[in-house]
């Protein structure tokens, strides 16, 4: 059943990369949500290997001030740019949750 959904998330890239590639960035948009939503339904969530895609989601929901469920997109991710955000959002998670230590040992 794995592979069916790596296999799903494989297509979903092949397309979306066509679709942009051909200047249809609304439909590649779409596939992508549409991707996306479906995998989640079934708690398939985006696979390690997509840096860029860890990344997004960890920013998204940073600003949506869900810190715990950022955290684990950032560190996945290994971008240069998640780590400067991770931090950051470490500091105002601590200002929230209390002592500064304590998210900075996590």
């Amino acid at each position: 059943m794995t592979g069916s959904y790596f296999n799903a998330h494989q297509k979903t890239r092949t397309f979306t990369s066509r679709y942009s590639k051909s200047g249809q960035y609304d439909t590649a948009i779409d596939v992508l949500f549409q991707s996306a939503r479906e995998l989640l339904k079934v708690s398939q969530h985006c696979p390690t290997g997509d840096q860029d895609l860890h990344h997004y989601i960890g920013e998204l929901l940073y600003k949506d001030g869900a810190f715990d469920a950022a955290e684990p997109h950032f560190l996945v991710s290994g971008k240069r740019d998640s780590a400067c955000s991770l931090a950051n959002m470490m500091i105002e998670w601590s200002a929230v949750g209390g002592a500064l230590g304590n998210f900075a040992l996590r």
